[in-house]
Order: structure tokens, then C-alpha cells, then sequence
């Protein structure tokens, strides 16, 4: 059986990016969808040492998800996904290798953004 295989679900990946009103001139962050239909596997996690994070503002969070990407997926910490109408957020990403390559990514997702 393929790794491909195994990702059996799709999701949306949004990125946050800073715009800045022709009006006000006032700074604010909007969601841009950077993929649709992005080839994943998502599955629960009871907590762990290894799934726990700690924000840049020192709060602890726990990631309750965690995604199953191919190895070229553009994600990355702070992303918003949109997976079965729950949004996650992407944290902590693992770059899990093969014998000489970049095999797929292991991403711990959250219910909050941090």
C-alpha cells in the first residue's frame, strides 16, 4: 500500500496575510486560500508531551490534530485549514524522511490559533 494512498481526505489551506485599507490606511490581517482540495490525512491525538506547544506569548496549547501531507505541500506554522467545516491551525511541522528523501510532512494541528 502507497503512502498516497492512505491520504484519503482533502482540506483547504489558508494563509493569514497583512493588507492595508486604501481608506484608513489602517493595517489588518485577512485569510487568503492559498490550496483547495489538498490531498491529507487528518486524524485526533489524545494529548502528549510531544503534541503540546507553547505559544510565542509563553501559553500552553495542546494540538489535538495531527494532518498527513505530501512532501511538497505548501503549509506552514500558522496556517488555517479547513478540514471537514472545522478549521485547525497549523503548528509545529515534522519533516519526515525516507531512506534519502523527504518522504511527507507530519503537521500537529490545533483549535485555537496561536
Amino acid at each position: 500500500m502507497s503512502f498516497d494512498s492512505l491520504l484519503n481526505q482533502s482540506c483547504n489551506i489558508d494563509r493569514k496575510v497583512k493588507t492595508k485599507d486604501n481608506v484608513s490606511g489602517v493595517f489588518t490581517f485577512v485569510w487568503n486560500s492559498i490550496s483547495t482540495n489538498v490531498p491529507c490525512r487528518i486524524d485526533f491525538q489524545f494529548i502528549t508531551s510531544t503534541f503540546i506547544s507553547q505559544t510565542p506569548n509563553g501559553q500552553i496549547t495542546g494540538n489535538d490534530y495531527v494532518g498527513y501531507f505530501l512532501s511538497d505541500t505548501d503549509i506552514t506554522h500558522g496556517d488555517r485549514i479547513l478540514w471537514q467545516n472545522i478549521y485547525l491551525f497549523a503548528r509545529p511541522i515534522n519533516r519526515s524522511f525516507g531512506y534519502e528523501e523527504l518522504h511527507h510532512l507530519e503537521v500537529a494541528l490545533g483549535l485555537q490559533e496561536t
